[in-house]
């Protein structure tokens, strides 16, 4: 019995240790395909020259080596939370401004204790301000998501194709924006509308995604065009991406479609 009871813990200590392997693997690959990653340290590492030399927030007379050493750790630390925040809770691309400003609360409330603590490491003796800490902290915040409008921004809108012309009107819909979803189905195509109905339509699903270029939208694999607005979340299951949409679905991510999504911040 007891040998039996091991065994079965034996088996079951792999599962789980693969399980949280895997879901530390897709964490990190969501934090390396993070849109703007480069430019948040960039843009982190240029506020760090800018606040030393300035020597922003009464620093001034602190020694220079000292100084350049708190502003790297303070900027450098919420740098990093701000990428690790954004990599856990953006999962599809509406997430983001969601997250930013849930973020500037969450990350931004320790701040004081945080300079507290860098202080002390450093041998300074730092008094807190609790006001002017959040007024750094609104500073640095600001600055981080102007790196986040340039690295999400959509690229400028071609002109958009005359929709009245076009199959899916022909099909009966009226609104390029209500379409959430269309799938292949042998000679048809399935169109999922926003409010969860759907109807057949004879036509080619390459027709059909060149009719929807310009809304914000992605093919995911062959034969399935999701648009980003009907996007639940993006997880990854094993070695494979899957998209769950709000009607409840899920449709795995093919490995041709998972660089395209990345490149459009989806991944």
């Amino acid at each position: 019995m007891d040998n039996r009871a091991s065994a079965s813990e034996g088996q079951a200590s792999p599962d789980r240790k693969a399980f949280f392997a895997n879901r530390v693997l897709a964490f990190a690959n969501r934090v390396r395909n993070l849109p703007g990653l480069a430019i948040y340290f960039v843009g982190g590492g240029a506020a760090i020259l800018l606040m030393t030399t300035a020597g922003a927030f009464g620093t001034l007379a602190i020694p220079l080596a000292t100084r350049l050493a708190f502003w790297s750790l303070l900027i450098g630390s919420n740098v990093l939370l701000w990428v690790l925040w954004f990599a856990w809770r953006v999962r599809g691309p509406t997430d983001w401004w969601r997250a930013a400003l849930l973020g500037m609360v969450v990350i931004n409330l320790p701040l004081p204790a945080e300079i507290g603590l860098y202080g002390q490491l450093l041998g300074l003796p730092m008094p807190v301000d609790w006001t002017r800490s959040w007024a750094s902290a609104a500073a640095i915040s600001l600055a981080l998501l102007l790196v986040l409008v340039v690295a999400i921004r959509p690229a400028p809108a071609t002109t958009r194709p005359d929709f009245s012309k076009g199959l899916l009107w022909r099909g009966g819909f009226r609104d390029a924006d209500a379409i959430a979803a269309i799938a292949a189905e042998d000679h048809y195509c399935r169109i999922w509308r926003s409010d969860g109905s759907s109807s057949l339509l004879h036509a080619r699903f390459g027709d059909l995604v060149s009719e929807l270029e310009t809304n914000d939208g992605a093919v995911i694999r062959r034969g399935h065009w999701v648009a980003a607005s009907s996007v639940e979340t993006i997880e990854r299951r094993g070695r494979q991406w899957h998209v769950s949409l709000k009607d409840g679905r899920s449709i795995g991510v093919s490995p041709s479609a998972a660089a395209d999504l990345r490149a459009r911040g989806w991944l």
